[in-house]
């Protein structure tokens, strides 16, 4: 305001700066000048000064905290007031319009070469969604850094009861259902580690050759699959990618650990019974070793809650999300039938059945 304000001052004031009153000829342009950048250097000054001194949030916004610390700071002091325990969710697949202007390798790419800019979405309304390739080396480490300073900032509060380090593991919910462009991600990050890839699991060029039927001379020439219908390299390139997914879980629960060992651990992920595509989402048996509880989310169907306490192999295992007859301004709750009833009453006599949460009591909602 300040800056405008100056602005509109100095418009007015050009000519009388040129040629002030009593003057005998014009004021030099670069004088002129001098004085225009002056004040606005002031000005900014100044408003720095106050903005730093009357507004609380400015003290954590830096290259190592979260923006909206004083917000979750203020909800965790209000759990603590009224006895709650609280678990926080680390959501890393949205990046601030920054990262992609100075990483723009960073942006995933889709099969038909498309990049997926950052967006808003559903359940990402701030937006940045996708986020980052989880492949790319720079923006990961930054990401560990975000996710080192969360851990640090919230260690201490009496009202954390776990961290929940990553909502539905996936590489994009947009292509969950797609049909046509579900295999992400195909930016140069992700090409060149999936020959390294190739690499490592096969170890000559002849090798791989003889189990996907080529004549490559290198694994420099090796073709990224973008068919499922070659299943051989198809099967490889899924692999990799749901261990690109599984590396993420493991430095997010790592670095839990090493800042805060008291807290719970874990991520939920959602079964493939309960709508997420096997060709987007991580495998749900290998992840839950890495945690020490284990969340999935449910929808109305028991296969859901089947899969996901077989999964939980043994572990602790609670309901993250419930979405149950659901409704909003695109999806309105459909009418209630018998076989509808039937199913959500199965879905609740498995989920108790092993209990929400084994030793601890709540059940976790969304």
């Amino acid at each position: 305001a300040g800056g405008i304000m100056l602005a509109v001052v100095c418009f007015d004031l050009i000519p009388e700066a040129f040629l002030p009153d009593g003057a005998q000829e014009n004021m030099p342009l670069i004088l002129v000048i001098f004085g225009v950048v002056f004040g606005y250097a002031i000005v900014y000054i100044l408003n720095y000064i106050i903005d730093r001194n009357t507004n609380p949030e400015v003290q954590h916004i830096d290259s190592a905290h979260p923006h909206t610390a004083d917000d979750l700071d203020e909800l965790m002091s209000l759990a603590e007031k009224n006895g709650l325990h609280v678990i926080l969710n680390l959501i890393l697949d949205v990046m601030p319009e920054w990262v992609e202007r100075d990483f723009p390798d960073a942006v995933m790419v889709s099969k038909n070469g498309v990049p997926l800019h950052g967006q808003n979405i559903l359940c990402r309304q701030l937006g940045g969604y996708p986020g980052p390739c989880y492949a790319h080396a720079e923006t990961t480490e930054l990401r560990k850094r975000f996710a080192r300073a969360a851990f640090e900032h919230f260690k201490d509060r009496p009202a954390l009861l776990a961290w929940d380090v990553w909502n539905e593991p996936e590489t994009h919910a947009i292509y969950r259902g797609n049909a046509r462009y579900p295999y992400l991600c195909y930016c140069r990050s992700c090409r060149e580690r999936f020959k390294e890839f190739c690499r490592t699991k096969y170890g000559t060029i002849e090798r791989l050759n003889a189990i996907w039927g080529r004549c490559y001379n290198d694994f420099t020439d090796v073709e990224v699959p973008t068919m499922s219908d070659c299943v051989a390299d198809f099967v490889d390139w899924r692999e990799f990618q749901m261990r690109t997914l599984h590396a993420d879980a493991e430095w997010r629960l790592k670095i839990l650990k090493e800042v805060d060992p008291k807290s719970i651990a874990h991520l939920h992920i959602v079964v493939d019974a309960g709508g997420f595509s096997p060709l987007t989402g991580v495998d749900d048996f290998e992840c839950a070793p890495l945690s020490e509880i284990y969340g999935s989310s449910m929808v109305n169907d028991p296969y859901c809650c089947a899969e996901g306490v077989s999964a939980a192999q043994g572990r602790r295992f609670y309901n993250a999300e419930w979405h149950i007859n659901w409704g909003g301004h695109a999806m309105y709750p459909p009418a209630a039938c018998t076989a509808r009833v039937g199913h959500l009453r199965l879905s609740f006599l498995a989920i108790s059945h092993r209990s929400a949460w084994h030793g601890i009591t709540g059940v976790g909602t969304h």
